[in-house]
């Protein structure tokens, strides 16, 4: 294979990030989130999201601790037992649209 030597190759700069994510910050997620525990009094379930969220456990992997957002599965895995019920779908439903504008952007 031929090979480019470093300093012989074409430096392409970064594209910028798009106007939307410039303007928006993990303050704006901040004010989201708190306006939507105001407006539909739902801070207790997110709390308890959080919670068993960060206390799934995998016995193969001797781990535990929010790994991978587990929760956000209705029927599958965290999501499926009953101590979760109603998290994947009531609580994560209430943060999609916060989390779609902001993933959408690129802020997350």
């Amino acid at each position: 294979k031929h090979f480019t030597p470093l300093e012989k190759r074409a430096i392409t700069p970064a594209t910028p990030p798009p106007t939307t994510t410039a303007t928006m910050s993990l303050a704006d997620i901040k004010a989201d989130l708190t306006a939507l525990v105001q407006e539909k009094s739902c801070g207790p379930i997110l709390i308890r999201l959080s919670w068993h969220d960060a206390g799934v456990y995998s016995s193969g992997a001797l781990t535990g601790g929010c790994p991978n957002a587990a929760m956000r599965f209705a029927s599958a895995g965290e999501g499926g037992f009953g101590a979760n019920a109603g998290l994947p779908d009531v609580a994560v439903g209430l943060l999609k649209p916060i989390a779609d504008k902001y993933v959408e952007s690129g802020v997350i």
